[in-house]
Order: C-alpha cells, then sequence, then structure tokens
C-alpha cells in the first residue's frame, strides 16, 4: 500500500474479536512500542470513527480539515493521510468491519490524492477478502482439529465398549465352565489320592505316572480357579477402604506363595491412610496380579516399586480428589509389538509355563468397574511401569493439598 501511493508510514489495524478494539496488525514508520500498546474503541479518535461510519476518509490538510482539524499536529509531517475500512458484506444491506487501514506522510511532501484514494480502495477490497478467507480457513483448521479430536474420543469409547464386551462374554463362558468341571476335576484328584494309598500295599506303584496324573489335574484346577476368579468379577461389593492397607496385604500374600527372595519391595506410599469406595477383594486381587506379573518378569531378581500418591490439584466434579497408583518393575519389559494385547482374555506370552493368560485382563476388568485409568509404559530389557488412576477419593482421608482444600 505504501509503495502503491508513495507513502512514507502507516498501518493495519484489525478488530479484536475479543474486546471489539482496532489493533495494529503491521505498521511501517513506527516503533513496535507504539504497535504494541495501541488500542483504539470504534468511535474513537480517526481510525475508530472510520470504522464506526464504514466509509473511507481522505484527508489532504488536517489542520484545516472541518472534522478532524488537529492544528500543530506532530505526528503527521504532511499533513495528509487516508484511513480506508476493510468491509466484508455479510448481507445484500449489511457489512462487517474487519479493520482499517492507515496512510500518511507522502514521499514528495504533497498531499494524496483522489487517484491515491481509488489505489487504496481498490487494494483494500482485495485485503479485506483475503483476510476474511484467512479467517475462515482458521475457522476450518479449528473446525477439523476438533472434529478429529472427536473421532478419536469416540474411537476410544468404541474399544472400550468392544473390550466391555469382550469380557462380559468371556465372564459368562468362564462361570459355566467352572459349574461342569471344577467338581469332576476335583473328583478325580481325590480318586488318584485314594488309589495311590490302596494300590501300595497290593499294586507295584509307578510313583512317578501317579505324581504325573495329579500334576496335571492340578494345573486343570488351577486354570478353572482363574477362570472363576474372572468370572466372579461382575459380584461387587463397594466399601470406603485404605487403597494402602489393600496393597500391603496383597504384596504379604505373595510372600507366603511364591519365593520372591531376589526381589527387592520398595514401597513408596504418600501417608499410610487413603481412602476410597471400592471392592476390597476385587482391589487385593488386581494389586496381586499386577505384583505377580512384574515378578514374573524378574526371574534372576530385580526391584520392584509400589507407589501410591496424590497428585497435586486433582479434584473430580464432585469435589473429591484422585489416588494414583504405580507398579514398577526392572524386568524384561513388554514389546511394543504385543502392547495393545497384553489386556485381551487368553493372551500370554508364557504358554510354556502353563499360564492362562487372565492375570492381565482380570486387572483391566476391576478397574473398568472402579471407572479407573490405566497406563502402560514399558522398555525391553529394562522394565514396565503400570499407572493407575482412582476418582473419588474421599477429602478425609488423603493428605495434605487435597484434603485443605488449597486446591
Amino acid at each position: 500500500a505504501l509503495a502503491l501511493v508513495g507513502a512514507r508510514r502507516g498501518s493495519l489495524m484489525l478488530v479484536d474479536d475479543i474486546s471489539g478494539e482496532l489493533y495494529i496488525k503491521a505498521g511501517r514508520g513506527m516503533s513496535e512500542e507504539v504497535m504494541g500498546k495501541t488500542r483504539v474503541k470504534i468511535g474513537e479518535q480517526i481510525c475508530g470513527k472510520v470504522a464506526f461510519n464504514r466509509s473511507p476518509v481522505l484527508v489532504r490538510n488536517i489542520e484545516l480539515d472541518a472534522e478532524f482539524k488537529m492544528p500543530n499536529k506532530q505526528q503527521y509531517e504532511t499533513k495528509s493521510f487516508i484511513s480506508m475500512p476493510l468491509l466484508r458484506k455479510v448481507s445484500a444491506s449489511e457489512e462487517k468491519v474487519l479493520g482499517v487501514l492507515n496512510i500518511t506522510d507522502k514521499v514528495s511532501g504533497g498531499s494524496f490524492t483522489e487517484r491515491d484514494y481509488t489505489l487504496l480502495f481498490v487494494l483494500c477490497g482485495q485485503a479485506a477478502a483475503a483476510i476474511e478467507n484467512r479467517n475462515l480457513y482458521g475457522d476450518l483448521e479449528d473446525k477439523t482439529e476438533l472434529l478429529n479430536r472427536h473421532i478419536k474420543e469416540l474411537n476410544d469409547i468404541q474399544s472400550q465398549l468392544i473390550q466391555s464386551e469382550k469380557m462380559a462374554a468371556v465372564g459368562h463362558i468362564a462361570y459355566g465352565i467352572t459349574r461342569e468341571i471344577s467338581s469332576p476335576l476335583q473328583a478325580i484328584l481325590d480318586s488318584i489320592n485314594t488309589l495311590g494309598t490302596t494300590w501300595e500295599d497290593h499294586v507295584r506303584v509307578d510313583r512317578s505316572t501317579m505324581d504325573a496324573f495329579k500334576k496335571t489335574i492340578t494345573r486343570a484346577n488351577t486354570v478353572i480357579t482363574d477362570l472363576f476368579k474372572f468370572a466372579q468379577i461382575s459380584k461387587q461389593e463397594f466399601e470406603t477402604v485404605n487403597i494402602c492397607r489393600i496393597a500391603d496385604e496383597a504384596i504379604s500374600l505373595i510372600e507366603t506363595q511364591y519365593d520372591i527372595k531376589n526381589i527387592r519391595i520398595k514401597k513408596e506410599y504418600e501417608c499410610d491412610t487413603m481412602l476410597f469406595s471400592a471392592d476390597p477383594a476385587m482391589l487385593r486381587q488386581m494389586v496381586f496380579n499386577l505384583c505377580l506379573n512384574s515378578f514374573e518378569a524378574m526371574p534372576h531378581g530385580g526391584d520392584l516399586i509400589l507407589r501410591i500418591f496424590v497428585p497435586p490439584g486433582k479434584k473430580d466434579q464432585n469435589g473429591s480428589g484422585a489416588i494414583v497408583m504405580e507398579v514398577e518393575d526392572t524386568g524384561s519389559g513388554i514389546p511394543e509389538e504385543i502392547m495393545v494385547r497384553i489386556f485381551n482374555p487368553f493372551f500370554t506370552t508364557k504358554e510354556d509355563k502353563g499360564c492362562l493368560g487372565l492375570g492381565l485382563s482380570i486387572v483391566h476388568l476391576i478397574l473398568e468397574r472402579h471407572n479407573a485409568l490405566i497406563n502402560v509404559e514399558s522398555v525391553v530389557n529394562k522394565g514396565t511401569k503400570f499407572t493407575i488412576i482412582f476418582s473419588g477419593a474421599h477429602p478425609e482421608g488423603l493428605p495434605g493439598l487435597l484434603s485443605s482444600g488449597n486446591v
């Protein structure tokens, strides 16, 4: 614009969508400080009046102009300027003001002419169209981003629903299997024990064969027990529990059932009492399964870190707090290619050890029943960390920050 009419100074002012004021978007011949501080209300000063009236102004001499007369106004070296509104048609009878173009100080030292006025009028029409297109493009980008975010949320919800349906179906199947098979298996095991005692006096018994029978039946009975636990997840009884005590009980249970002497257990609790509503049996099973999963990932020893804490400033919509539990190990880690499958029922990488693959599926189902969130981070040969977030914690059962009402 300056080159078009041979001017030395000028500014492009746009309307702030929030305040409705004019601000300098770009300028020449003025300081950065002036550009940053200048804010003009619509209807005030020359540019504000131009925006309000939606009408361009050509002033040849500001000291003599009847409307904008400003004697001895030093900021205009040549006393001549053009102020032109940038307008967009909203309808046949309505125009929207996008901003104002201000041009002053003709290089020749003279006044701006009608020809200058016409050139800037045409330019402003083109500029207004370009600005509006950029605004529309920006709106389109924002809406596209919002749409993509909604699509991702819908996909996440769909995945959760599919997983829930899958878990429910497996639960029904598991319950039926436990009813039909558990009693016959126990009867077979009892019969083998009886035969082993009775035949010793009359028949030469192959003790290794008998032990193999018992081991096989015991393994099958363990599978049925795991299935029964999975099926029982649908039955829940919520009460106020102390998650720290539940975690201690789960660790103690593992210590009595498994040889974990080469594993160092580190408990990092923010305090000894953190209360929220949960099913204690389910919660204990969840901690048990996660810790057992970590122990199995460290056959040659390592560290298990169990953290329980309150994240600063986290409250749900009811004003209750959140509790975070982290189960971290220094084990073998989980390969990235199987990460998305670890919560699937019957998925296991330990078939050779007779694992059924329900441990993490049970964890997922328990957390789903408690409206909790779980995240997994893992690096092969370095370790894995499970992070669980429980909402709805009781304020009186939380430490310092959350219970003090300062968040």
